[in-house]
């Protein structure tokens, strides 16, 4: 099974149904404008509306050290 079918199998487990059937031609144009990651990763979330991916910083207030950082992918969808 190649990387691109086993991918969109994971985004369908996920039901990212919309980005794992038009993977491989988002593949396909972000290879052909060379997109970097984050240009990439914004062209998946127009593919799922409902998708929000934030980074998060905890910090100390006395010194503001970073206590701990984060990624949360949220999703969120309707159930009729």
């Amino acid at each position: 099974m190649s990387s691109l079918i086993q991918v969109a199998t994971q985004y369908r487990s996920l039901r990212f149904c919309n980005i794992a059937e038009e993977l491989e031609q988002l593949v396909s144009r972000a290879e052909a404008n060379e997109l970097t990651y984050l240009q990439f990763a914004e062209e998946l979330v127009t593919y799922e509306p409902d998708l929000f991916i934030v980074y998060t910083e905890n910090a100390y207030p006395e010194n503001l050290y970073s206590k701990n950082r984060g990624l949360v992918i949220k999703l969120s969808y309707w159930i009729n």
